[in-house]
């Protein structure tokens, strides 16, 4: 019995510090984004720290940023693969988008002895742009962490979902909604 209780105890805590936690900030939009629009979302450089580049995870992020935005536009698409903003924008002016989505890694922090590309945290810029003026629309700063009890890290996707999601929220929302924060450690 005391067994029992012991092992329950700690598959509590361990799910208690399993989930990430994450920072909305800056975060703003010139004024709410279209839900009848489209968008293009480019491929961001691959995450890297130091030592390492950690392959394929500039799409997994935009893959993650088009599912986030996919719940509120009629049409999402994806880049093939990293090209530079100007390319971006002629594509998605090329596509009759609406609206050029660029997420961009400004710093990944890997976990110790982890090579799995699994980042401890992970810093993502979202810019959106409005195809027509090329002018800024919406922008968020997202600082992911992954809790420190998680055997491996979470999960890139796990990560971003939630600040991705509320992100995106917010700049459907109407004129005058708070924004949000994010949750602390």
């Amino acid at each position: 019995m005391k067994i029992a209780l012991a092992l329950l105890a700690l598959i509590l805590i361990g799910a208690g510090c399993s989930s990430p936690y994450y920072r909305l900030d800056p975060i703003n939009r010139t004024a709410p984004l279209r839900a009848n629009a489209s968008a293009l979302v480019a491929v961001p450089r691959d995450g890297a720290d130091r030592l390492d580049t950690y392959e394929g995870t500039g799409k997994r992020i935009a893959q993650a940023v088009s599912m986030a935005f996919s719940n509120r536009l009629q049409r999402v698409e994806v880049m093939p693969r990293f090209e530079q903003q100007r390319v971006c924008l002629a594509a998605a002016r090329a596509g009759s988008f609406d609206y050029l989505i660029i997420p961009a890694i400004s710093s990944w922090t890997e976990r110790e002895n982890d090579p799995s590309s699994r980042p401890e945290t992970i810093k993502l810029h979202v810019t959106t742009y409005d195809v027509r003026s090329s002018g800024k629309v919406a922008f968020v700063e997202i600082t992911a962490h992954s809790k420190w009890a998680t055997l491996h890290g979470d999960e890139l996707e796990k990560m971003l979902a939630k600040p991705l999601a509320e992100s995106v929220i917010w700049f459907f929302s109407p004129a005058g909604t708070p924004a949000p924060v994010g949750v602390a450690k």
